[in-house]
């Protein structure tokens, strides 16, 4: 990461971390550019050199990094942050496409005095109900219209971080970003995180459901454990305790969010509850994994996937 009034500075950079292949990264990258912002484009990704060589040939300014196959998306966050130039630090996934105005909604919030800015994250699929139980189960949280203003939760898909924030916790991200850890941090501290509608983003995510289902469980098993690893001995044998109603407790959020924010989307919703049922058990097995785990004494806790 390179500081103000340093060679090759520049006001905003952004990391794109790709997993999902060449065409993805195309749509994003293509929207991205669309925003004529001048900012430094990163791309962390485990995809193939010649795929890479094209992208780049289209979008010469873009500069890849590469990363071996099986490298997470939270580990590829870390290595674009590394490499970034920018004042203004942004974060997206392949996946998504982003608004026309994206970029410059998360800087003018940056500089409003958040350390941290986001947006909402709207499905850009209507091909399965799969598609819409994946949507539903990572990022309810982020259904358009989310409420604007001060917050404490973002998704690590968009993002914003002011450079030097992210500068004084790179012992949080530094290996692996997941953004539960570093906001949770950030809140800590006093630090301001914003919710700004106008930096909306649309998710194309594609995964087949055993791909899912793993991710999932992984992902609940990096929050069982983070929780345990902040828990005493008798508040991860709550946890424990507690767990079969993790997925009721999830479902009856998600619905809530659809019903408050989407009411148009409550078919959609209904008609893929058999697949978010799946999603969330992959997700509530691997959180009671992780809470398990922090009664092993002396088991250190080890940063691993999040459901966003």
């Amino acid at each position: 990461m390179i500081a103000k009034g340093e060679p090759g500075f520049s006001e905003a950079s952004i990391v794109v971390a790709s997993l999902a292949g060449e065409a993805s990264l195309d749509r994003c990258v293509a929207s991205i550019i669309s925003n004529d912002s001048g900012a430094d484009i990163i791309v962390p990704t485990t995809m193939d050199h010649a795929a890479a060589a094209r992208i780049q040939s289209r979008y010469p300014g873009v500069r890849f990094i590469h990363a071996p196959k099986g490298t997470s998306v939270f580990v590829l966050r870390s290595l674009g942050i590394a490499a970034c130039k920018g004042g203004i630090i942004a974060l997206t996934e392949d996946h998504c496409v982003v608004a026309p105005n994206w970029l410059d909604a998360l800087k003018e919030s940056i500089r409003r005095g958040y350390d941290a800015v986001g947006g909402p994250l709207d499905n850009g699929l209507d091909l399965k109900y799969y598609d819409w139980a994946l949507y539903f189960t990572e990022y309810s949280r982020f259904i358009p219209p989310a409420p604007e203003g001060p917050t404490d939760v973002l998704t690590g898909a968009n993002v914003a971080y002011r450079s030097e924030t992210l500068m004084k916790y790179r012992h949080i991200w530094g290996v692996a970003l997941h953004e539960n850890e570093l906001h949770d941090a950030l809140v800590a501290d006093g630090r301001k995180l914003g919710m700004d509608g106008r930096a909306w983003a649309k998710s194309f995510l594609q995964m087949p459901i055993g791909a899912a289902m793993s991710h999932l469980y992984s992902g609940g098993r990096q929050f069982g454990g983070y929780r345990a690893s902040r828990s005493t001995l008798s508040q991860n044998i709550f946890w424990v305790m507690a767990s079969a109603g993790i997925p009721f407790a999830l479902l009856g959020r998600i619905i809530s969010r659809v019903a408050l924010r989407r009411r148009d989307w409550l078919v959609k919703l209904a008609l893929s509850l058999p697949f978010i049922v799946c999603l969330l058990a992959a997700w509530c097995g691997g959180e009671l994994a992780g809470y398990v785990s922090g009664l092993v004494p002396g088991r250190p806790f080890k940063s691993g996937g999040g459901l966003n």
